[in-house]
């Protein structure tokens, strides 16, 4: 019989082939589901434990009442009040405590909030460690589908500025927009290009070659701040020759 896990420990959509034998391992029970919607799979979170992957698909997002509205909005709030007062650690306790009532964009909103934390010359490893943050990781993992394009290449962004280098979610974040490339405005496609860069990853020279025809195609209209940012990322991943300005 199913059960709630107590308080410190909740489940999200899980990505994971080694899920049958962690669970028992782990001493806990299981709770399907991912905030409101169905799952064909779950994922186990709790204080100190690890994380795991696995091919579950997603179902479409159901309609957000003005409630789940209105508690998104506090629950952003609260993520940049924890990343005033509390700094990444606070951030990544919030998530820890509560990140299994985040919609996409309060996940969105907690890497910037983690991204808000950075001081000059900050070393974000130890942070980037924290099942808090890695949590995050998995919600997006778990269902990226349901992310719009334009906050997966925010999220990117920050990946970039944090200096994290997760590469199942640099991958495949890149792998879902790949075919979507076309569609997604040149701010987004620079802010993507970024992120890769800050973190010396690039999971396809596919992806930068559809980005960089893309920035091609809108260059007249651009404002220069976007090509600088643009040329200096591709630069950055040693592709010189696909700049797109």
């Amino acid at each position: 019989m199913l059960r709630a896990v107590s308080r410190g420990a909740w489940v999200l959509a899980l990505r994971s082939q080694t899920l049958a034998r962690a669970v028992p391992q782990a001493g806990l029970d299981v709770v399907p589901g991912f905030v409101r919607e169905a799952q064909a799979c779950c994922i186990l979170h709790a204080p100190g434990m690890g994380r795991w992957a696995s091919s579950c698909s997603p179902s479409p997002p159901a309609p957000r009442t003005e409630e789940e509205e209105r508690a998104s909005g506090e629950i952003d709030r609260r993520l940049g009040e924890a990343a005033s007062s509390g700094g990444a650690e606070g951030v990544a306790k919030l998530v820890d405590a509560e990140g299994g009532g985040f919609s996409e964009a309060n996940v969105a909103r907690a890497f910037r909030a983690f991204a808000e934390t950075l001081k000059p010359g900050a070393d974000f490893t130890a942070v980037s460690k924290h099942p808090g943050f890695q949590v995050l990781i998995d919600m997006v993992l778990s269902g990226v589908s349901r992310y719009p394009t334009a906050t997966l290449a925010q999220v990117i962004y920050d990946c970039g500025r944090l200096g994290v280098s997760e590469d199942m979610l640099l991958d495949e974040v890149a792998r879902h927009l790949m075919d979507k490339i076309p569609d997604m405005a040149p701010p987004e496609l620079v802010s993507l290009a970024s992120g890769y860069a800050g973190v010396a990853h690039s999971p396809s020279i596919l992806l930068f070659q559809a980005i960089s025809e893309r920035l091609r195609e809108e260059g007249a209209g651009l404002e220069a701040e976007l090509k600088t940012a643009a040329n200096e990322a591709f630069a950055e991943l040693g592709y010189t020759d696909l700049k797109p300005f």
